[in-house]
């Protein structure tokens, strides 16, 4: 990457100024929050066009039905995600196990996304209380809360050693998720006062749910990446 930095540096031979690594970043993040914001969009305007004109017929642009495009782009995200957390190993060597380990669970819940994982635990735990309906909706985050919590505290690690705008990518993307979570479970109160599918209301808090947590891996994604782009962590002084 200082190669590449190098060979944009044009000062001495066409007066031109040089890209500094600052440079390079903020036009890095300009642009990758640009198209995080296409996507964003994108799928919430497919998801609300296959509601109100295609009533859900199409489960392929229904963001909240498992097996979709849009499943499969968060999860692919997520696993964006665990791989920039592995690659970061190479220029900050020091932080190996805290970065591998980040991987690995960032790649389980990956996987845990693309084939329902959580779903099916939320269906069991779908117990009579009080006869509230669908209260797995509200227990699972709550079995789930070792793991996410393990992978919020290794986000939050990285995102220390980036610069501030990348750092300050990070938190969004991480108050994204949790934003993500806490609206799953408040679907259970749409559910249980007769809100739920086909009810336009219900496919609101789809599309921003499913938003919020496409955009939150995204924005997690780009941050991690400008450690590449700098070679390493930001010095603290």
């Amino acid at each position: 990457m200082r190669r590449l930095l190098d060979m944009l540096d044009l000062s001495a031979d066409a007066g031109t100024p040089a890209f500094s690594t600052e440079d390079v970043e903020r036009r890095l993040i300009a642009g990758g929050c640009w198209l995080i914001a296409a996507a964003v969009a994108f799928q919430s305007v497919a998801h609300l066009a296959d509601h109100l004109v295609f009533d859900l017929s199409s489960d392929f642009f229904n963001a909240g039905r498992d097996g979709g495009l849009f499943t499969f782009a968060s999860a692919v995200a997520t696993v964006i995600c665990g791989i920039v957390a592995l690659v970061l190993v190479a220029v900050w060597p020091r932080r190996a196990v805290l970065l591998v380990g980040l991987s690995v669970l960032l790649c389980y819940l990956a996987l845990d996304d693309m084939y329902a994982g959580h779903e099916r635990v939320a269906e069991k735990l779908d117990i009579d209380f009080l006869g509230i309906e669908d209260m797995g909706r509200v227990l699972w985050p709550l079995v789930f809360l070792p793991l996410l919590g393990a992978c919020f505290a290794g986000l939050l690690a990285v995102a220390s050693a980036l610069s501030a705008p990348a750092r300050r990518l990070v938190h969004g993307g991480l108050a994204l998720l949790v934003l993500a979570v806490a609206l799953e479970m408040a679907s259970i109160l749409l559910v249980n006062v007769g809100l739920y599918r086909p009810s336009t209301i219900y496919e609101l808090e789809v599309t921003a749910e499913e938003g919020a947590e496409l955009a939150g891996w995204l924005l997690i994604a780009l941050g991690m990446t400008t450690m590449l782009l700098r070679g390493g962590p930001v010095a603290r002084r």
